[in-house]
């Protein structure tokens, strides 16, 4: 009787230990990889699956972008590093810019009217989403070059 009371206890043993080491693993943790950063640009979807991000105590700017130089776009957004949404003005808290390259030519545009929002702010990963409305002055202040993107969103490793 004991020898089976042994057997017993020794699979139950097993059983949960293979229990632990389930709910300690990795994916419990974070489910879900991040995916990078994607836009609409004008029209024109764009993604950029390892998006570079500067982060302090203070603040957050990830940047993104899709092509080869010389013809590439880099997108750019910051905002405060706290869980929000924030405008995009001149006096805003948020800023974004998109940079268009195409052979030798380089066209800057900075965003004056959007929001950015950060969705998830955690030691090991930031998402959120964005959307502007950015202007270039070169062709003088009655007639900007404008660039519209939509669709915003990012999903980044800390």
């Amino acid at each position: 009787m004991s020898h089976l009371r042994f057997r017993f206890l020794r699979v139950a043993a097993a059983v949960l230990t293979l229990a632990s080491l389930a709910a300690c693993s990795s994916k419990k943790d974070d489910p879900q990889a991040p995916t990078g950063m994607s836009w609409t640009a004008d029209g024109t979807a764009s993604t950029d699956s390892s998006p570079q991000i500067v982060a302090s105590s203070t603040n957050i700017d990830i940047i993104g972008s899709t092509g080869t130089a010389p013809n590439n776009a880099t997108i750019h957004v910051g905002a405060p590093a706290q869980v929000g949404t924030y405008p995009i003005t001149s006096t805003g808290a948020a800023t974004a810019d998109y940079i268009q390259r195409g052979g030798t030519a380089t066209i800057s545009y900075l965003a004056s009217t959007g929001t950015v929002s950060i969705s998830t702010l955690t030691a090991n990963r930031v998402t959120g989403s964005f959307s502007f409305t950015a202007y270039n002055y070169s062709g003088g202040v009655s007639s900007p070059l404008v660039k519209t993107i939509t669709n915003g969103r990012f999903d980044v490793a800390r």
